[in-house]
């Protein structure tokens, strides 16, 4: 990464959310350097931030309302999720992160990589087919559940 990179994509964040005091990290690897990295350019512009582990999150739904914690804190008092990872290998735990983001963004938590992103680049399929509509060559893919047309 070229020198000064990171404050310009701190710069860039800033443009695009003005008002980010408490930035939560979301990613599957307790001792990822690009999280580290990135709270550390956060910090430096004096924005709080949290690295969230997607295994310890608890939401707590009920008559009294709806809570969603990890490690201790709410994570509706963060101003911004940026999501690096989910870390989920199972397609039930992915489907169950998946909707814990969709929860906070309802909540009012700005998620950065949001939900239905990280779901088409979960599906080779879906990436393919949203490159070929931005215009960008893609190689030629068939697409199929039949063995018969596959094999063809």
């Amino acid at each position: 990464m070229l020198k000064g990179t990171r404050c310009v994509r701190i710069t860039l964040l800033r443009a695009v959310f003005p008002v980010v005091s408490r930035v939560g990290i979301l990613s599957s690897h307790p001792r990822s350097r690009r999280a580290a990295a990135i709270g550390a350019a956060f910090q430096q512009h004096g924005v709080e931030t949290t690295h969230i582990l997607p295994w310890l999150i608890a939401e707590d739904i009920g008559p009294s309302g709806h809570a969603v914690t990890a490690q201790g804190a709410d994570l509706r008092s963060l101003d911004m999720l940026l999501v690096l990872d989910l870390g989920a290998a199972d397609p039930a735990t992915y489907v169950h992160r998946l909707a814990l983001l969709r929860d906070l963004g309802d909540l009012g938590v700005r998620v950065v990589n949001p939900p239905a992103a990280l779901a088409t680049m979960r599906d080779k399929a879906s990436t393919l087919r949203a490159l070929s509509r931005a215009g960008l060559p893609v190689p030629r893919t068939l697409v199929t559940e039949s063995m018969d047309i596959a094999s063809r």
